[in-house]
């Protein structure tokens, strides 16, 4: 997600990101396995962009934010025309023709204008991109005059200001609220930036904290219940929702340290921007595929179809990237790779 030197540790988050992404999205999965991961999967991605904010002396905050412009807007643009594209070609099919019934062009459209996951009916997942975008706008000028750790404390008096007074009620655009929520992550992660425990080799007493940040973790999302950071549910608690947050944080970054550098891991990295929005299109249409041939529909009965969702899914996004980095890099917001075919 943003322009960086290759750092295995991060590649390993990332990866482990994205993959709980894709199986938590996938049908069949049981509910509770779905509530753990909700607790903390989208909070990492915000603070791994936090993570690789690069310092105002290698990069000018207008160029930055013009940059984060290109690479997250541009791809909101073509995924969204892509989901609609979808849509449109299926949404008369099977159980999608109920749902839909009524539904136009211009509601969809709305989404696009509005970015908030119940609007983008299209395609839900494509509400991180504008949201990362409002935050590190937000961010910019506040860490001119501030530190990170300043503007952490900041976003987390006005997201826990705004749900005592019940703000969440009245969504706000392109994550305009939610924005203060992910800006505790991404600060947070701005201010490790650097040090040892985001990057650097850790000591074994360090990993030996792994079973103790794992356990916290575990007991701390099971208090805390489903929550879900695009809709504004926070479990009726927003300070322990923070704290399982970061404390899955802590242990993927741990995990992170004990997986070997792997071109797997490398890859998925690498296409996270593509794998997310992707994912939820082909899931959906392999879920519709399967219906009409009548080869399944009630996948919670058997969690194994979870699996199934999940390979199909990473395995579909393969050649869709190796199409879109090689051949049309500018549709996510890239420049064209030097010495690549017209």
């Amino acid at each position: 997600m943003a322009e960086r030197e290759h750092l295995p540790a991060i590649d390993a988050a990332k990866a482990i990101g994205i993959s709980l992404v894709v199986l938590g999205h996938s049908p069949g999965l049981p509910r509770e396995a779905v509530n753990l991961i909700f607790s903390f999967h989208m909070p990492l991605f915000f603070f791994l962009s936090g993570l690789l904010h690069p310092s105002a002396s290698q990069v000018p905050a207008g160029v930055l934010l013009a940059k984060r412009a290109r690479a997250l807007l541009v791809p909101y643009l073509f995924f969204f025309a892509l989901s609609l594209a979808y849509w449109l070609a299926t949404r008369h099919l099977g159980d999608r023709a109920a749902k839909y019934e009524g539904v136009s062009v211009a509601d969809a459209l709305a989404g696009l204008v509005t970015g908030r996951s119940s609007d983008l009916f299209v395609n839900p997942a494509l509400w991180f991109l504008p949201c990362l975008f409002v935050c590190i706008a937000l961010y910019l000028p506040l860490r001119r005059r501030l530190p990170a750790l300043a503007v952490m404390a900041l976003a987390a008096a006005v997201a826990a200001l705004w749900t005592a007074a019940d703000g969440w009620r009245m969504r706000l655009p392109w994550g305009l609220d939610i924005a203060w929520v992910a800006l505790v992550f991404y600060a947070a992660g701005d201010a490790l930036r650097g040090t040892r425990w985001a990057t650097g080799r850790l000591s074994g007493a360090a990993l030996a904290l792994l079973p103790l940040a794992a356990l916290a973790w575990l007991l701390a999302a099971l208090q805390l219940g489903r929550v879900d950071l695009a809709q504004a549910n926070f479990g009726g608690a927003f300070g322990l929702y923070l704290l399982t947050a970061f404390l899955g944080i802590t242990m993927v970054m741990l995990v992170s340290r004990l997986l070997p550098p792997h071109p797997v891991l490398r890859w998925l990295s690498a296409h996270t921007l593509i794998i997310f929005p992707l994912h939820s299109l082909l899931i959906n249409f392999a879920s519709g595929a399967l219906k009409y041939l009548q080869l399944g529909g009630d996948w919670t009965a058997h969690h194994g179809w979870a699996l199934v969702f999940f390979v199909w899914a990473m395995l579909g996004c393969l050649p869709v990237a190796v199409l879109l980095t090689r051949r049309l890099p500018w549709l996510l917001g890239r420049p064209a790779l030097s010495g690549a075919r017209p």
